[in-house]
C-alpha cells in the first residue's frame, strides 16, 4: 500500500533533486561490540550525591559502594540527574523518584529523603537538577519547578527562598507557562526556559542578563521576561552556554550573545539585548584570576577590595581562539595601577580543532588527525607523552577537581617604596583523561609532554563524568572507577582503576516501535507498526485509546469513521519489561459515501443530475454520456432526443473509483410544435384565402365588376355601403406573418474573427532544508531535527490543465564509517526514509487566483511519492507558496548495506547508530493534469 497513489500523468514534468547531508558528531558515550551475543548496556549517567557516586546503566541506578560493589536501588528509570544536595531519577512512566539532604529541595516537607520516594507529580518526560532546586517538564509543554528560589529564578511567582512544593512554572498573566520545549540554568540566580518559538528569563538581572533592554543588580523578576533580539526559533535548535556574567546562545547556524559584552574593551559595556555575531562562536569558556586583599579577607571575609581578570577561549569554525587578557599578562590591578591590556578580538590560535577542554591555565585540543595540541595565549604545542604514546585519540574529558576554589597562593608585588602583599586565587589545572582509538586510556593533572601516566584499563569504549568522579566502559561491558585521586596537601597524578562489580549489564533490546501511516483508497489510515526484531521481544501491543486499553497487534491496523485516536505502541519482554513508548495523535477523516450513492437522477424531457451522497472534499465526481471522455460533474445536464447510456463515479484525489452508476435516459420527447409549420416560409400559407373577395357579394367593391346595364340609382342595394362588408373583421394582425428562417436566404460575404492567447511558464522552486550538527546521545533513544522550509510553485501557462505537485525520498545511506570489527572504514548503514516525515499546511496566494491547494496534513515518507499539492482543472494558475516543515527523527539503531569481506557485520542486520555523514535523494515532481 503506498502513502499515496499517483495518476499518469501529461508530459511535462520537473524534477529536482536534493541531497540531504546530515552529520553525526562523536559523543563517546555508545558502545557497540558485533560479535557479542548479546547487546551490552552502555552506561547513561553518573551521579555524585552526598559524597557517593550513583550510576544509571540498563534502566536501573545503582549505588557505589566503597569496596567496588554496586546495589541496585531503582529500575525502568530513563533519566537520572543530580548535584551533592539531592539525586533525581524519572521512570519510564513518567513519574519521579529523588534522594535529597533536604526535601525542600525536591518539593518534600522539610526533612531528609535518605530512600527513594515518589514525588507528587505524573506525566513528566524531562528532568533538570541545579544544585538545589530541581525543574520538570511535563508532556503536556507546561515546566514545574521546586527548591532554591534564588532571586526568583524558579520563576513560580515570589521570591521565597524556599519553595517546598513542586509549584508552575508561570507566564506574564501568572499563568501556566505553554509549550515549553528546554530548560537552561546558568548559575544560580537566573534561568531561562525555552518554549516553541521564543526564549524566557528568570531571576537577577545583573549585567543585562535578562535581555530585555535593562540592567539591575539584584532586579528580580517573578513573571517571564523574553529575550529580545533573537529570531523566531520555531523549528531550531537552540544551545546556551555561560562564561562569567556573558551569555551566547546558538540558534541554528546563527549566534547571538548578551549580558556583559566580551567583545567590548576591558569586557566593561553590557549588550542588554541579545546580539548576533557574524563571528561563529561556539561554547564560549572563562577563565578568571582573583586577586584579595589578605588582611581584611582574614578578617571579616570582606571582599570589597577583589579584583578579576579575565581570558576567553572558544571554538569557531573548527579554530580555537582566544581573548580577553592573556595568561601572561595577567597583573595585580590593585598594587599596580590601570589593568591589565584587554584584547576584545578573538585570536586564532589553532586550526582543524574538533574539541578543546579547558584545564585550567591554558587547554588541549584535539585535531582532525587526532593528534593532541596544548595552548596557553600564543605557546601552542603538541602533546606526544613520555615516549610518544599520545596518538590517534579518540576523546578528551575533565572532571572537577575538588575543593579547586579555596587554595590560594601569596604573591608579592612592588610599587616603588610600596609592597603590596596579595593572595591570588588559584584555578588549578583539571585532571584530563585521554581515550585512544585502541581502547587504552591516559590521564595527567599536573605537567603536559611528559606526565601523562597510564591506566591499568584496556578495550575503554566510553568515559562518563559525574562530580569529581570518572568511570570507565569497556568492550565487554565492565564498568571501572577511574577517578583522580585527590590530595589536598600532596596533589598527585595518581587515577583509580577499581572494576565494579553486581552491575546488571547485559541489555534486553527492544527497540521504539516506528510507525508508518498509510491511506486506501477512502482515506482510512493503515497504520503499520515495526517493533523492530529484537530476539527478547515477547509481546507486541498497542493502543487506541491512549494506553487504557491494550491490545495484541498482528496485522496493521485500519482505522474507520470519523474519529481522533490517541495511538501508542509498545514491545515487551519477559520480566514486565516494556519499550519506549511510541505515541501519536491521529486524525482519521475518510471518505464516507452513504449506502446506495452516487446516483443518476433521471428528471424526465433529458434533464439528468447527480447525487455523489458525500460531501468530502477529497472527492472528484465525475459524468460521462454514450461511453465519451469523462468529465468533472459541475450540474445538471441536458442530453439530447434519443436514448443515451449515463454513467459517473466518485474518485479520490488520486483518481482511484470509490462508487459508480449507471443508466439508461431518454432525450426530450418531440412536442407537437416540434412538426414543421408551413407558415414558417413566407409562401407557406396561402395568403389569397384571406383577401376581401372571400365574400360572397361582389358589389363590396363597386369597381370590382362593372355592369354597364345597371345604373347606380337602379340598383335596389344603397345600404351596401363599404363599411356594410365583413372585410372589416379581417384585421391585418389575423393575417399570419411569415417566420423568418435562420437559413432562408443567399450569403452575401463572411469574415474570420480570431484572438491569441500567450501562455507563460511552468515551474517549483524548493528553498531546501536546514539542518543541524547531530549529536549522537544514549540517553534519549530518539533525537529529532526540524527544519522549516517552503516551495514556490508558477503556472503561468493559461491552459488550465492543473497540476500535482510530489516528493519522493530514499533511504539515508551513510558514507563509509568505521568497521571496528576489522579495524577499517568500509561499514556503510542506513536510516530508513521513514524516519523522515513532512508537515503541510494552507498555501499561500502570492499572484493569481486566491485558493488553497496544499494536501494538510503530516505525511510520513517510504518508497512511495507523497502528493503535497494539487490544482484542479483550471485553478492553481498563478504563483503559490507552499509551507512545509519537517522532522528527522534519529534512530538509535542503523541497517548494514554493505562491509568489507571478512566483516562481523552482515547486510541487512541492525546496529547502533554510526558516526558520520548520511545522504539522501529527494525527487520533487510538477507534472501538469490532474
Amino acid at each position: 500500500m503506498s502513502v499515496v497513489r499517483t495518476k499518469k500523468m501529461r508530459s511535462l514534468h520537473l524534477l529536482m533533486i536534493a541531497i540531504l547531508v546530515i552529520s553525526l558528531a562523536f559523543i563517546p558515550n555508545h558502545i557497540e561490540k558485533a560479535d557479542a551475543a548479546t547487546s551490552i548496556a552502555p552506561l547513561q549517567s553518573v551521579v555524585t550525591y552526598n559524597g557517593a557516586n550513583y550510576l544509571l546503566i540498563n534502566s536501573k541506578v545503582y549505588k557505589m559502594e566503597t569496596t567496588g560493589q554496586a546495589t541496585l536501588l531503582l529500575s525502568d528509570v530513563d533519566t537520572f540527574v543530580g548535584s551533592d544536595d539531592a539525586a533525581v531519577a524519572l521512570k519510564k512512566d513518567g513519574t519521579v523518584w529523588a534522594l535529597a539532604k533536604d526535601g525542600q529541595y525536591v518539593g518534600k516537607p522539610t526533612g531528609a529523603i535518605s530512600t527513594f520516594t515518589q514525588l507528587a507529580i505524573a506525566d513528566v518526560s524531562n528532568i533538570w537538577v541545579n544544585n538545589m532546586s530541581v525543574r520538570y517538564l511535563k508532556k503536556d509543554g507546561t515546566l514545574f519547578a521546586s527548591g532554591f528560589n534564588t532571586g526568583g529564578s524558579l520563576g513560580v511567582g515570589n521570591t521565597n527562598y524556599w519553595i517546598g512544593y513542586i509549584a508552575p512554572v508561570i507566564d506574564a498573566s501568572y499563568g501556566l507557562l505553554q509549550n515549553v520545549v528546554d530548560f537552561f540554568q546558568l548559575g544560580n540566580a537566573i534561568s531561562y526556559v525555552r518554549t516553541k518559538d521564543k526564549l524566557y528569563a528568570y531571576g537577577d538581572n545583573v549585567r543585562g542578563l535578562l535581555g530585555n533592554t535593562s540592567v539591575a543588580v539584584n532586579g528580580q523578576t517573578v513573571t517571564p521576561v523574553q529575550v529580545l533580539g533573537l529570531p523566531d526559533l520555531t523549528g531550531k535548535t537552540a544551545k546556551l552556554s555561560y562564561a562569567s556574567e556573558t551569555i551566547v546562545a546558538q540558534i541554528g547556524t546563527e549566534t547571538y550573545y548578551w549580558g556583559r559584552d566580551p567583545f567590548s574593551a576591558s569586557y566593561a559595556t553590557n549588550q542588554t539585548t541579545a546580539k548576533k555575531t557574524t563571528l561563529a562562536v561556539g561554547e564560549l569558556n572563562s577563565y578568571s584570576v582573583s586577586y584579595i586583599d589578605p588582611v581584611k579577607y582574614a578578617s571579616n571575609k570582606d571582599m570589597s577590595t577583589a579584583r578579576e581578570q579575565f581570558h576567553f577561549d572558544s571554538l569557531m569554525g573548527g579554530a580555537l581562539y582566544n581573548f580577553g587578557v592573556t595568561i601572561a599578562n595577567f597583573k595585580d590591578p590593585v598594587a599596580l595601577p590601570g589593568t591589565s591590556p584587554y584584547t576584545a578580538t578573538p585570536v586564532s590560535r589553532l586550526t582543524n580543532v574538533v574539541k578543546y577542554v579547558p584545564v585550567g591555565e591554558y587547554s588541549i585540543a584535539l585535531k582532525t588527525d587526532k593528534s593532541l595540541w596544548y595552548v596557553r595565549d600564543a605557546d601552542v604545542q603538541k602533546i606526544n607523552g613520555p615516549t610518544g604514546e599520545i596518538n590517534n585519540v579518540k576523546d578528551i574529558v575533565t572532571a572537577p577537581l575538588q575543593f579547586q576554589s579555596k587554595r590560594f597562593s601569596q604573591e608579592v608585588y612592588s610599587s616603588g617604596s610600596t609592597t603590596s602583599f596579595m593572595w591570588r586565587a588559584l584555578s588549578y589545572q583539571l585532571p584530563m583523561w585521554i581515550l585512544k582509538d585502541n581502547g587504552d586510556l591516559w590521564a595527567n593533572a599536573f605537567s603536559m609532554n611528559s606526565g601523562e601516566v597510564k591506566i591499568p584499563v584496556t578495550g575503554v569504549q566510553s568515559l562518563v563524568q559525574g562530580g569529581y568522579s570518572m568511570y570507565a566502559q569497556t568492550d565487554t561491558g565492565d564498568v571501572y572507577d577511574v577517578s583522580y585521586i585527590y590530595s589536598y596537601s600532596n596533589p598527585t597524578n595518581n587515577y583509580k582503576s577499581v572494576k565494579i562489580t553486581g552491575l546488571d549489564t547485559v541489555q534486553v533490546v527492544l527497540e521504539t516501535p516506528i510507525l508508518t501511516q498509510t491511506l486506501d483508497k477512502f482515506n482510512n489510515h493503515i497504520l503499520s507498526v515495526d517493533y523492530g526484531s529484537s530476539a527478547d521481544i515477547t509481546t507486541r501491543e498497542y493502543s487506541v485509546d491512549g494506553g487504557t486499553t491494550w491490545l495484541l497487534y498482528t496485522a496493521p491496523v485500519t482505522l474507520t469513521g470519523q474519529t481522533t485516536v490517541s495511538f501508542r505502541a509498545r514491545s515487551g519482554a519477559a520480566g514486565g519489561i516494556y519499550s519506549t513508548l511510541l505515541e501519536s495523535t491521529i486524525v482519521n477523516d475518510p471518505i464516507i459515501i452513504a449506502a446506495g450513492y452516487p446516483r443518476i437522477v433521471d428528471a424526465g424531457n433529458g434533464n439528468v443530475s447527480v447525487e455523489s451522497g458525500t460531501t468530502h472534499p477529497d472527492v472528484n465526481v465525475e459524468i460521462r454520456i454514450d461511453g465519451g471522455s469523462w468529465q468533472t460533474y459541475t450540474g445538471p445536464v441536458v442530453v439530447p432526443a434519443g436514448g443515451h447510456s449515463v454513467e459517473t463515479r466518485v474518485t479520490n484525489l488520486t483518481g482511484d473509483v470509490l462508487g459508480s452508476d449507471s443508466k439508461a435516459v431518454n432525450g426530450p420527447t418531440p412536442a407537437p410544435t416540434a412538426t414543421p409549420i408551413p407558415t414558417v416560409a413566407p409562401t407557406a400559407t396561402p395568403a389569397p384565402t384571406v383577401a376581401p373577395t372571400a365574400t360572397p357579394v361582389p358589389t363590396v367593391a363597386p369597381t370590382a365588376m362593372p355592369i354597364p346595364t345597371v345604373t347606380p340609382t337602379a340598383t335596389s342595394v344603397p345600404t351596401v355601403t363599404p363599411t356594410a362588408t365583413s372585410v372589416p373583421t379581417v384585421t391585418p394582425t389575423a393575417t399570419p406573418q411569415p417566420t423568418i428562417d435562420p437559413g432562408w436566404g443567399s450569403p452575401i460575404g463572411s469574415e474570420d474573427i480570431s484572438f491569441t492567447v500567450l501562455g507563460g511558464g511552468f515551474s517549483s522552486q524548493f528553498n531546501g532544508l536546514l539542518l543541524d550538527t547531530v549529536t549522537i546521545g544514549t540517553t534519549n533513544q530518539y533525537q529529532v531535527i526540524n527544519s522549516v522550509t517552503n516551495s514556490v510553485i508558477e503556472d503561468s501557462r493559461g491552459t488550465g490543465a492543473g497540476w500535482n505537485y510530489s516528493l519522493r525520498i530514499t533511504d539515508f545511506v551513510s558514507d563509509p564509517v568505521i568497521d571496528n570489527s576489522l579495524g577499517t572504514s568500509n561499514l556503510v548503514v542506513k536510516m530508513p526514509s521513514t524516519a523522515l516525515s513532512v508537515d503541510v499546511t494552507d498555501t499561500t496566494t502570492l499572484v493569481g487566483q486566491d485558493m488553497k491547494l496544499s494536501l494538510n496534513g503530516t505525511y510520513v515518507f517510504n518508497s512511495e511519492p507523497v502528493v503535497l499539492a494539487k490544482a484542479e482543472a483550471f485553478q492553481g494558475m498563478g504563483q503559490y507558496q507552499l509551507p512545509m516543515s519537517y522532522m528527522l527523527r534519529i534512530p538509535d539503531k542503523v541497517e548494514v548495506v554493505s562491509a568489507g569481506s571478512g566483516s562481523a557485520y552482515q547486510a541487512g542486520a541492525k546496529t547502533g547508530l554510526r558516526v558520520g555523514t548520511y545522504r539522501s535523494q529527494f525527487t520533487f515532481t510538477l507534472a501538469s493534469g490532474i
